[in-house]
């Protein structure tokens, strides 16, 4: 376990290089459309598998 937390907190630590900070940004990006997409499938499988939950989630 301390060797994760030890990789998590050197890959968070600022070291100054010019391109971290898009990396960054690039990391949480696709983190954020990695959820997108999960909530996307999920949400459209609905309107097969149980279209009256989809309607009610559609109209929310």
């Amino acid at each position: 376990m301390s060797t994760l937390s030890l990789t998590i907190r050197e890959s968070l630590r600022y070291r100054g290089h010019s391109g971290q900070w898009s990396w960054l940004a690039h990391r949480i990006s696709g983190l954020g459309i990695l959820a997108f997409l999960s909530v996307h499938v999920w949400e459209t499988a609905m309107a097969t598998y149980n279209p009256a939950f989809y309607n009610w989630i559609v109209t929310v």
